[in-house]
């Protein structure tokens, strides 16, 4: 009895050795591997010229257009994105507030127009405060960046943007001079 149980078990390892050599050492017929290339495009935007012209042609601010710029994006990977303006200057004593304003650009061709279409650059909704120093949760999809397509008749494709105003309250600035104000714009993903 004692001998049938040993060659019991010896039988049971040796099937199972085998079983686990035939498992590992499988015959593969096939096998491939591909690679797919992707790219992330984070946050594509830029500062442009507050007005349709500026708008349309994509003209990159270099400076304030009375106390203004438009901040669109041209591409975005994230669901919410936030904004942060900063500012720095020499002048002492200077206060800096802004105010946001989403527009719409677009042309219009109506009946009787002369000359054809026309540009429009239209505010969207009220204006509202804009902390500075802040990450600040903006409508992204308010301000996507659209190429312009004149329309045979009626509105063309809409394109958005949000128009910052820039308060600079100098009343604090107590010597007189020139001085230079630097805005930084950030963006980013909530």
């Amino acid at each position: 009895m004692e001998k049938n149980k040993k060659g019991h078990i010896i039988i049971a390892a040796s099937l199972i050795c085998i079983m686990a050599i035939s498992a590992v050492s499988a015959v593969i017929y096939f096998n491939r591997t591909i690679h797919h290339g992707f790219s992330v495009t984070g946050i594509q935007a830029d500062v442009l010229n507050p007005s349709f012209a500026g708008y349309n042609a994509k003209q990159v601010a270099s400076d304030l257009t009375n106390n203004q710029v438009a901040l669109t994006i041209y591409a975005e990977n994230f669901y919410d994105v936030w904004l942060n303006v900063t500012w720095s200057s020499d002048a002492v004593g200077l206060a800096v507030t802004m105010t946001g304003q989403y527009y719409e650009a677009y042309w219009y061709n109506g009946a009787g127009l002369p000359g054809g279409s026309v540009g429009e650059f239209d505010a969207n909704g009220t204006s509202f405060a804009v902390p500075m120093n802040t990450e600040y949760v903006v409508m992204k999809h308010n301000m996507m960046w659209q190429t312009l397509v004149q329309p045979p008749t009626g509105t063309g494709n809409m394109g958005g943007c949000l128009v910052l105003t820039f308060s600079l309250d100098t009343e604090q600035v107590l010597v007189p001079g020139s001085y230079d104000l630097a805005l930084t714009f950030q963006m980013g993903f909530v």
